[in-house]
């Protein structure tokens, strides 16, 4: 199985966790259950969708929302509407 790289150590409880939250994102997203998420890859089977009129802040709104379901915390942390 080919995992994103983690910033714990190598073998740790931790490290294993993130796996395992991985497989299963990789699992309720794309349908498999043997390796996790290549965003890159796997997003190219997410249909593309016309350009939307709303405001910044709805559509910062949706991203924060989207990030968080993939688990994107970090990432959604720092596009959090104020």
């Amino acid at each position: 199985m080919n995992t994103a790289p983690t910033s714990y150590a190598s073998g740790s409880p931790e490290e294993t966790k993130a796996q395992a939250k991985d497989k299963m994102v990789a699992q309720v997203l794309f349908g498999t259950k043997y390796q996790a998420y290549n965003a890159a890859e796997d997003f190219k089977s997410i249909p593309h969708f016309a350009q939307t009129q709303r405001a910044l802040d709805e559509q910062l709104r949706d991203l924060y929302a989207i990030a968080n379901r993939l688990g994107l915390y970090d990432a959604a942390d720092h596009i959090r509407p104020r």
